[in-house]
Formats: C-alpha cells, structure tokens, sequence
C-alpha cells in the first residue's frame, strides 16, 4: 500500500458577506476569482468562493455568525516570490498593514496584513529555499 500524497492546501475564512471579501481578495490583494458557488435562487448571497493567487488558493466561505474583529494569530501564510514589490502593490491600495516586511529569525522576508474581516495574513519569500519548497 502506497502511502498518501498531499497535493496542496486551501485555507477556508468564514466570513459574514463572500461578495464583500471576493472584492477585498480581488481588488487590494490581486487574488483572482476561481469560483463562486451560491445555491439555485438568484437572490440568496454567495455560499462559498475560491480564489488564486499563482499556485496559492483561499476560499471563502459564508457564515452568517462569522464576527468582524481583529485577530492576534495568523490565519493564513503565503509563500511567494517577490515580497518586497508585493508589498508596495499592497500598501498603495491602503491595505491595513499590521507588520510590515521584515527579517525573520528562520529566514524569511514577511510582512502581515488584516483583511477586511480581521484576518491576519502573512506573505513571506524564503531567504533560504531548500529543495523541498519554501519554509521548509
């Protein structure tokens, strides 16, 4: 029996308002749209969303009990190429920059964000890749 392979990974945010965060996701952090998926009455709001950043993806899912509120741990980290360029994308579409970039003790180039719902996420571009892929 061959032992299983994990293929990649996708962070589900609950949030009270899809529509609202696709527009954050999309329009300050440059994710695209991969897929909206919302039940058969067009009047119902959008259920779930997936959005792609190069190989990374998010999904978003409604949750109506879903609470706005800042967060004081990560709830997504994304590993890509180019932090610091990314950064100055992001800062000029007024973005709340909770920590920006900076030399971490293990290597890598982050910096920290909080979306429009609380969430605390991490960009971060390994200083030190390994053949294993980043962060590892």
């Amino acid at each position: 029996m061959t032992a299983p392979t994990g293929h990649r990974s996708m962070p589900v945010l609950g949030v009270a308002d899809v529509r609202e965060g696709l527009d954050f996701y999309h329009n300050k952090l440059g994710f695209r749209v991969g897929g909206m998926f919302s039940h058969d009455e067009p009047d119902l709001p959008i259920q779930f969303a997936i959005l792609e950043f190069g190989a990374i993806t998010l999904a978003l899912q409604r949750d109506a009990d879903a609470q706005t509120h800042p967060r004081h741990s990560l709830s997504a980290y994304f590993y890509i190429d180019g932090v610091d360029a990314y950064y100055e994308q992001v800062k000029a579409k007024t973005v709340d920059i909770a920590e920006p970039p900076h030399v971490t003790f293990y290597g890598i180039r982050e910096f920290t964000v909080r979306d429009n719902f609380g969430y605390l996420l991490a960009f971060g571009e390994d200083l030190q890749p390994s053949s294993r892929g980043p962060g590892l």
